[in-house]
């Protein structure tokens, strides 16, 4: 008899589960929505103004001798300047002619995997 009357138990257990799960999933859908689209909004707004760019040209041509002046980069990563951690890889020679290739990346969770690269002439420089 105590079968009979757990099992009758289980049964009423399952029903009464069954009546709250369609309205459950779809209050849990509904709150999954309105937590997406908060967290897009929120990486859009903490994004919006990030840029990470050269300053000055890509591609610079100098005369042997002339002086070369680095100016870096502007990285603004989640509303703040982060331009003092840019990673400069390259020299440039202007004693010698030749091409150098500079490479800019920085060491940061948003910008993880970009790079800027400048190239230097350095030699006779053509007018036109």
């Amino acid at each position: 008899m105590a079968k009979k009357s757990t099992k009758k138990n289980l049964n009423k257990i399952k029903k009464e589960i069954k009546k709250f799960s369609k309205p459950t999933i779809i209050i849990a859908i509904i709150c999954f929505l309105i937590a997406f689209a908060g967290g897009v909004f929120t990486t859009y707004y903490l994004t919006k103004n990030d840029t990470f760019e050269l300053i000055g040209d890509s591609y610079i041509e100098l005369e042997i001798g002339e002086e070369y002046i680095e100016y870096g980069a502007k990285i603004i990563a989640f509303n703040k300047d982060i331009s003092n951690e840019v990673i400069i890889k390259g020299t440039v020679d202007t004693s010698n002619q030749g091409e150098y290739i500079l490479k800019y990346t920085v060491d940061n969770f948003r910008f993880k995997g970009y790079t800027l690269y400048k190239k230097i002439v350095v030699g006779e420089v053509t007018n036109g």
